[in-house]
């Protein structure tokens, strides 16, 4: 069930990457949890998943 829940954030975030201004930032993972009804943990392996595909760049201390 978590690659599932992990796969529909994948899909919704990267559908707000698509439409996001260039530099924008992720909401922030509690925010997505909250958003997506899923645990931090499944939020973060989304979120990881966006980083490896280049979608996305996380800077330590300043966000996604």
């Amino acid at each position: 069930m978590s690659q599932d829940s992990t796969a529909r954030i994948v899909a919704g975030l990267r559908t707000w990457v698509a439409a996001a201004a260039p530099g924008a930032r992720l909401p922030s993972n509690r925010a997505l949890t909250a958003e997506y009804a899923a645990s931090p943990v499944t939020v973060q392996k989304a979120v990881q998943q966006l980083v490896r595909l280049g979608l996305v760049e996380a800077r330590p201390g300043v966000g996604t």
